[in-house]
C-alpha cells in the first residue's frame, strides 16, 4: 500500500473523531513515515498494520480516555528500540575487540619483530650467499678464459724459441680455458636453472600454505 492511500484511509476512518485528536493522529503517522524514509515507506506501512484496525484502536483509546501517542506506536517503537540496543551492543563489542587486538599487538610486537627480523635476516643472508656464488663463478670463468687465451698465445709464440716452455704455456692456457668454461657453465646452470626452480618452489609453498589456511578458516 502506498503512503497516500494509507493516509487517506486513516483520515477517512477517523473523520468522526474530534478535530484535534484526528489531526494529532494523522500528524503522528505522517511523522513516522517521514522518519522511515521514502525507500522504507511500504515496509513501515506493513509494520503499522491495517488502517481499519489502527482507526479502531485509536477510537477505543479515545473512548477510554487513554489516547496516548506511545500506545499507538508501541510495536514500531519497541522494534526500533531493540534494534538500536542491538546496534549499540554490536558497536561496543566491535570496539572492544579492536582494543584487545591493538593491546595484544603492542605487547607482542617485540617478539614478532624479533622473529620476523631473524627470518628476514636468514632469507637475505641466503640470497646474498647465492648471488655471491653466482657472480664468483662468472668472474672466475671470464678471468680463466681470458687468462688461458693469453697464456696459450704466449705458449704458441714460445714454441719457435723454447719449445718446452711453449708447450707448457699452451697446455696451461688450455687448462685455464677449460676451467673457465666449466665456471661459466656453472654460472649459467645456477642462474637459468637452479634459481628459477627455487623461486617456483617458494611460490608453490606460499600458495599451498595460503590455501591450507583458507580451508582451515
Amino acid at each position: 500500500m502506498k503512503r497516500d492511500e494509507f493516509m487517506a484511509q486513516i483520515a477517512r476512518l477517523l473523520a468522526d473523531m474530534p478535530d484535534n485528536e484526528r489531526m494529532e493522529a494523522i500528524r503522528y503517522y505522517n511523522d513516522y513515515l517521514d522518519e522511515a524514509g521514502e525507500e522504507n515507506e511500504e515496509e513501515a506501512i506493513r509494520e503499522l498494520g491495517n488502517p481499519q484496525e489502527i482507526a479502531a484502536n485509536i477510537k477505543a483509546n479515545l473512548q477510554e480516555q487513554d489516547f496516548e501517542t506511545g500506545r499507538m506506536k508501541e510495536q514500531p517503537m519497541a522494534k526500533m528500540e531493540v534494534e538500536a540496543e542491538n546496534a549499540g551492543k554490536r558497536t561496543s563489542k566491535s570496539t572492544g575487540q579492536w582494543i584487545l587486538i591493538i593491546v595484544l599487538l603492542v605487547f607482542a610486537s617485540p617478539i614478532l619483530l624479533g622473529v620476523g627480523g631473524g627470518i628476514l635476516g636468514i632469507v637475505l643472508g641466503l640470497a646474498g650467499a647465492m648471488l655471491g656464488i653466482i657472480f664468483a663463478f662468472l668472474a672466475c670463468g671470464l678471468s680463466m678464459v681470458l687468462g688461458g687465451v693469453a697464456l696459450g698465445v704466449k705458449g704458441i709464440w714460445n714454441l719457435f724459441q723454447m719449445p718446452a716452455l711453449g708447450f707448457a704455456g699452451l697446455g696451461g692456457g688450455l687448462i685455464c680455458i677449460a676451467v673457465g668454461i666449466l665456471s661459466l657453465l656453472l654460472f649459467w646452470w645456477l642462474t637459468f636453472r637452479m634459481i628459477p626452480r627455487i623461486w617456483r618452489a617458494c611460490g608453490h609453498f606460499i600458495s599451498n600454505r595460503r590455501k591450507k589456511g583458507e580451508r582451515t578458516a
